[in-house]
């Protein structure tokens, strides 16, 4: 009895995490702390700086007053919020018309208006999104499947290498729907334009049926799994079609789940987005006046940054505006980096509800190239062993 007592008292106290060991879903907490990593938020703020530069070049030649580029993501936000309104009021027709939006009108809109731009920008900005959200991802699920910090030269590294990977796993299937709703509008005007064809239009209306349900496939897919795509080529180190067959996998296998696990990271990231929003306008606010209390009226316009001013106060206003920005900036790369921790972590839990696979498995690339032969862990440090002889039998004495 003594000893079982001792045994007893040798146990180390119960914690939350033997609690939740065997759950998945508070796993999902974790994208906040992964997002605020520096070198993700700097790998974050240096897509801000390549998507605004792209923006510019395509207003430049374009040639509106208003940015184009920015207007169709507008658009696209639209549909978005109103594909959640839809299903948070169980209305299928809305969320169905929300998620037409998204993929079809926001993007014919853009092309029918300004065709040179949508063609050449659009797989530009997707190019250039994917490569640099798969850097992000890449340090996520190395950080939060095995421990391992990667630095950002590693994880662009990663994601330069496999750029064709991460572009076409969002291209591709976008490419395919664009493909089927361009051969159903080819037919459609072959076939119901000439008063002979429109009847074998009619009989041939199955096709186009089948061809929208394919494209609706898609688009579902693509509106619910859309954020694993890049996840799935940064954790399996797999090419474009197996990253979409994982995700869209993980999408008909358990929806519900899935559901309820981008609930679960939307709320955090709303928590979050209060504090780094609050962060963000407290910095601009506080530099501003403090700058401000003995300064005259002149002195505050170069302050707040106004436009219009004459001789050093313009320069000066356009330094403060340069510099005002930059906290802004960082708040926006935070958004960006939770998007693509998030959607790593989702993966990654997600890939263990469906496959059963453990979250600590992540591709890493031990084999050297052109061979099957394993790659050598690096010395440690250790001093070497030293060389032993053999001078025959030891001497007895």
């Amino acid at each position: 009895m003594a000893q079982a007592r001792n045994a007893e008292s040798w146990r180390s106290p119960l914690t939350l995490s033997d609690l939740t060991a065997d759950l998945v879903w508070p796993r999902l907490l974790r994208a906040g702390a992964l997002a605020l990593r520096p070198s993700r938020l700097g790998v974050a703020f240096f897509y801000l700086i390549g998507l605004m530069v792209l923006l510019e070049v395509a207003d430049w030649i374009d040639g509106s007053e208003h940015s184009v580029l920015v207007a169709a993501w507008q658009e696209w936000l639209t549909h978005l919020l109103g594909l959640v309104h839809a299903c948070a009021r169980l209305d299928g027709a809305d969320a169905g018309q929300a998620v037409n939006g998204m993929f079809i009108s926001a993007v014919w809109n853009l092309v029918r208006d300004h065709p040179l731009v949508g063609v050449l920008f659009i797989p530009a900005v997707l190019l250039w999104t994917t490569v640099m959200g798969g850097a992000i991802s890449r340090m996520a699920a190395m950080d939060f499947a095995q421990g391992v910090g990667l630095s950002w030269p590693e994880g662009v590294g990663y994601a330069l290498g496999r750029w064709a990977s991460f572009a076409g796993s969002v291209m591709g299937p976008l490419a395919l729907l664009y493909g089927i709703a361009l051969a159903m509008a080819v037919g459609g005007f072959v076939l119901f334009s000439v008063p002979v064809l429109d009847v074998i239009g009619g009989l041939l209306w199955v096709f186009f049926l089948v061809g929208a349900l394919v494209g609706t496939v898609v688009m579902i897919a693509m509106a619910l799994g859309g954020p694993m795509l890049v996840p799935g080529v940064a954790c399996e180190g797999t090419d474009a079609i197996d990253s979409v067959q994982h995700a869209y996998s993980y999408v008909f296998a358990k929806p519900l789940r899935l559901l309820v696990y981008m609930a679960v990271l939307a709320a955090q990231f709303l928590v979050l987005w209060v504090v780094v929003a609050a962060v963000v306008w407290l910095v601009g606010h506080f530099s501003q006046h403090a700058a401000g209390v003995f300064a005259g009226d002149a002195a505050d316009r170069v302050i707040a940054g106004q436009t219009g001013l004459s001789g050093t106060g313009a320069v000066a206003s356009g330094f403060v505006r340069f510099w005002s920005a930059l906290p802004a900036l960082l708040g926006g790369a935070f958004a960006v980096s939770y998007f693509w921790c998030a959607a790593t972590v989702l993966y990654l839990c997600m890939r263990r509800i469906c496959d059963g696979q453990d979250i600590s498995e992540v591709w890493v690339d031990t084999v050297v190239p052109g061979t099957a032969a394993q790659r050598r862990a690096p010395a440690t440090g250790a001093a070497p062993a030293e060389s032993v002889q053999d001078n025959g039998p030891a001497d007895e004495n």
